[in-house]
């Protein structure tokens, strides 16, 4: 088992960094275009579409109008697969229950795809379609999941969420 001590400086530093990352897109749009953002592929490696987490439909369309805006030629949306079971202070309070990550995580992809689509954003699914989005200039959408507990140990789970 890996064990590393946390300190409260790396604890900072990790939560600045979130902030960072989290701010990215309307930081992007709102400031001046950038030369470098507008001649290299840039990609938001981890985000949280915020009504698939807290219930507000309002929060994620402005973060998907922040996304269309910005110079990023993509962001990543990350499901997160234990979400169910996930307490306040981020941490797993309970095991789920059959098929209960599975239905969450396929329910999540399903919802960040009809935002996406409705937001005018493409989904991209691959190195080609990222560089085309580069060409054209706009934004699109990557979509991935955190970890693999909702396949339940069933692989074709994973090629399902894959299609999806």
């Amino acid at each position: 088992m890996y064990n590393r001590l946390i300190t409260r400086r790396h604890a900072i530093r990790g939560a600045l960094a979130g902030f960072g990352l989290a701010a990215l897109p309307r930081i992007v749009r709102a400031a001046e275009r950038h030369p470098l953002l507008d001649k290299f592929i840039t990609v938001d490696t981890h985000t949280h579409p915020g009504a698939l987490y807290r219930g507000s439909e309002a929060y994620t369309y402005q973060a998907l109008r922040d996304i269309k805006d910005s110079q990023l030629t993509a962001t990543v949306f990350s499901i997160v697969a234990d979400g169910p079971v996930i307490g306040r202070r981020g941490r797993i309070e309970r095991d789920p229950g059959d098929g209960e990550l599975y239905d969450h995580t396929m329910g999540q992809l399903r919802e960040a795809r009809r935002l996406i689509e409705e937001a005018g954003l493409p989904i991209i699914t691959s190195p080609e379609e990222l560089k085309a989005a580069k060409a054209k200039g706009t934004a699109g959408v990557i979509l991935a999941i955190e970890g693999g507990d909702f396949a339940e140990r069933r692989p074709e789970a994973i090629k399902e969420a894959y299609d999806l």
